[in-house]
């Protein structure tokens, strides 16, 4: 038996409703839908308890698609036979109609990057603020698809779930919702996409691992490095043993930041600023964290075996309750440590991530590229042996030579230079996920950023926050 440790959010009420919906956001009261009930009456959550040693235990029932379809009113002819679906091949020569569950900043970003694609077209937009789906209607119209005017705008998403011109949905929502709506739309026979944090809750991700796999269906996680040509070269480089062996890696996500976005009325404030909330998401290390770990999950081809972290809110006295910074080592196999940190007081280096060995270093950055250092010297006892040399930094700004560009790098700016390339996804990297997962939709096949991967990132990230509440070392194997 799986026991998933949590704890209410730190000065607040353990029973307390859950005010957010998908999207952007919406008023409190939209938190209750057409339907009448609230998102934890719709899934059956149990508010958090207390376990044993006093820990908070959440415990989570999920309806079935019988009990939900009875509740909902939604007899789409969806029975039990969905239980027992294998995957379905659609063929090279189908398109692909995707559904939309979130139409915020990053199911925007994924709506820029279907519309581009010959095999896709968007069937449905869904989102609790009438006026992000407005704007996400005039982005499909922008793109000039021919089926512009036929696309459909809802604020229900189980409208999505069930209606039966869609073959794929796209979940783009706060964190806390993606699991319960994906284990839906995966028990719907549709193929998924959904964004990364994978769950809330460790618990959550491994029930949605478990229904993926009995279903057999198409389901990829945000993880868009796994498309991006610098990163696949890069892994293709330490694979091939240019640096040596792998012995520490380095990682961090550092803005200069409070990690709000406006909000007019201060009623909004819990739905619209989800992320610094820990009733609604895992905070820095599932927001930014998860992306960093997938990578080393990706280079190292296993997920960490130990976490200890710790953090604290120690600049934004705000209201909030998940930390503004965050500080982690992730024990590897083999003894390959992550030394990671995620901030919001400084964006010095921004994001980037350092792959050490004995013979070369190689960073990844999604901001600033690639780049393969060789190791300068030996060190025999005391005694530096070779030729010195300036720190890396100094010497790659000096002499060109001295580093080799990743294949797949943007040009490298300066430090002071702001572009508007500068994000945490790239249009390509977008682009090339979003071709993968129609492709996949198409042929059946396994996509390279599945269930697993996310799962894998989105544990690490969850026990990371463990270790912090409980100032402890955690290991995967408590959960497995």
């Amino acid at each position: 038996m799986r026991v998933l440790r949590v704890r209410a959010p730190p000065g607040g009420n353990p029973h307390a409703q859950c005010s957010v919906g998908i999207g952007s956001g919406a008023t409190s009261n939209l938190n209750r839908d057409s339907r009448g009930g609230t998102i934890q009456e719709e899934f059956g959550r149990v508010p958090h308890t207390t376990g044993k040693g006093g820990l908070a235990v959440e415990q989570k029932t999920l309806t079935s698609r019988r009990s939900f379809v009875k509740h909902a009113g939604a007899a789409t002819g969806l029975g039990l036979s969905a239980m027992l679906w294998s995957r379905r091949v659609l063929g090279a020569e189908k398109r692909i109609r995707c559904g939309f569950i979130g139409v915020g900043s990053r199911g925007t970003a994924l709506l820029r990057a279907v519309v581009k694609v010959p095999d896709a077209e968007i069937g449905m937009l869904c989102d609790i603020q009438a006026i992000e789906t407005k704007k996400a209607l005039e982005e499909v119209k922008k793109s000039k698809v021919p089926y512009a005017a036929d696309v459909t705008a809802v604020s229900d998403w189980r409208e999505v779930i069930d209606s039966k011109d869609l073959d794929a949905i796209v979940i783009a929502t706060p964190q806390h919702l993606h699991v319960p709506m994906a284990l839906e739309a995966v028990d719907a026979k549709r193929a998924v996409y959904c964004e990364k944090a994978l769950g809330y809750t460790i618990q959550e991700c491994f029930d949605i691992q478990k229904a993926v796999e009995k279903a057999g269906t198409v389901f990829q996680v945000g993880h868009q490095r796994h498309y991006s040509e610098m990163y696949i070269n890069a892994k293709k480089l330490i694979d091939a043993g240019e640096i040596g062996r792998v012995t520490q890696i380095r990682g961090q996500w550092h803005r200069n930041s409070e990690d709000r976005r406006p909000c007019i009325d201060p009623a909004m404030d819990r739905t619209i600023n989800w992320r610094v909330y820990s009733e609604f998401s895992g905070g820095l290390m599932s927001e930014f964290g998860a992306h960093q770990i997938d990578v080393v999950n990706w280079y190292l081809g296993a997920p960490p075996v130990a976490v200890f972290a710790a953090g604290g809110i120690d600049w934004y006295q705000d209201g909030r309750d998940s930390y503004d910074n965050m500080s982690a080592i992730f024990l590897y196999p083999n003894g390959v440590k992550f030394v990671y940190t995620t901030i919001l007081q400084s964006s010095f280096n921004d994001a980037l991530e350092v792959f050490m060995g004995d013979t070369g270093t190689i960073e990844t950055s999604i901001l600033f590229g690639g780049r393969l250092f060789p190791e300068p010297k030996k060190i025999a006892g005391d005694q530096a042996v070779g030729t010195p040399v300036p720190c890396h930094q100094c010497a790659a700004e000096s002499d060109p030579d001295f580093h080799s560009v990743i294949p797949g790098s943007a040009p490298r700016q300066p430090c002071k230079v702001k572009t508007e390339e500068r994000g945490a996804h790239s249009p390509t990297e977008n682009l090339n996920a979003v071709k993968a997962f129609i492709a996949c939709c198409q042929d059946g096949r396994k996509p390279d950023a599945d269930v697993k991967v996310g799962v894998e990132a989105a544990v690490p990230a969850l026990m990371a926050n463990i270790s912090m509440r409980e100032n402890r070392t955690v290991f995967w194997s408590e959960f497995v």
